[in-house]
Order: structure tokens, then sequence, then C-alpha cells
């Protein structure tokens, strides 16, 4: 268990780093950040214990509110890069589960709802591509 809370805590440090990375910030790191970073954890947290009928693409909620409250930047710049983290995030997730699907003959509802070696593997493996697709992609 706490192996899921520190991904969903790895992703919303992703998520800060990228919009900070990508605009031009009001001020430096501080509370909004942290509630930023908190809230995402939280609610990605709240999947691991209970049945939420909202789909988790909603947490792309919080980065916007802060983009709209940390960032210089014109307000379709802010709606562009949360767009972009939203898109990366959720294309390399969605692209990991195709691949160890077909790796697992479509068994893949099966492994991903047992806390299996693969599944770990399948975390590390979504989560590192996130990471080189967010900051070395266009390098």
């Amino acid at each position: 268990m706490l192996f899921e809370i520190g991904i969903n805590a790895y992703q919303a440090l992703l998520m800060v780093t990228f919009l900070r990375a990508q605009m031009i910030p009001k001020g430096r790191i501080g509370y909004k950040e942290v509630l930023c970073f908190a809230a995402i954890t939280a609610c990605f947290t709240a999947y691991l214990f209970w049945d939420i009928p909202v789909s988790d693409t909603i947490i792309f909620a919080f980065p916007l509110l802060y983009a709209f409250t940390a960032f210089q930047n014109k307000w379709l710049e802010k709606i562009f890069w949360v767009l972009i983290l939203a898109v990366v995030m959720l294309t390399v997730m969605n692209v990991s589960i195709v691949f160890f699907s077909v790796a697992f003959s479509g068994q893949w509802n099966d492994l991903m709802n047992e806390r299996t070696p693969v599944r770990f593997v399948f975390i590390i493996v979504s989560n590192v591509l996130m990471t080189l697709v967010l900051f070395y992609a266009h390098s």
C-alpha cells in the first residue's frame, strides 16, 4: 500500500514539476505547489480505498487550477500545457496497459487487480516512460 501511495505522490510531483518547467512561475515554490501536490496525491490515493464513480481524469482539474493561480503565462498557454500534461500521462498509461495486456494474452485485468511482480513492473515501466516523455522527449 505504501508503494502505491508513493507512486501517487511521484505522479503528483511529475505534474507540478512539468508545469513549472514549461511556464513562468509567479514566485518561488510555496504553498500553491504543496496544495496541488497534496490534492493530486490524496485523490489518486482515494481510489485505492473507495470505489469512486468519477473518472480519475478529474485529477487534471488540480493542475489546471494550479496553472491559473501560480503562473504568469496567458490563459491559453496555461490550458495548453495542462492539456499536454494530461495527453502525455494518459497516453503513456494506455500504451503501457495495451503492451502488458498483449504480452499477457489479454489477461491484464486479472493481473492489474492483484499485487504481483508483473503489476509492480507495469507501474515502474509506465512511470519511467511518463518521466522520459514529459522531460526528455523534446531535448
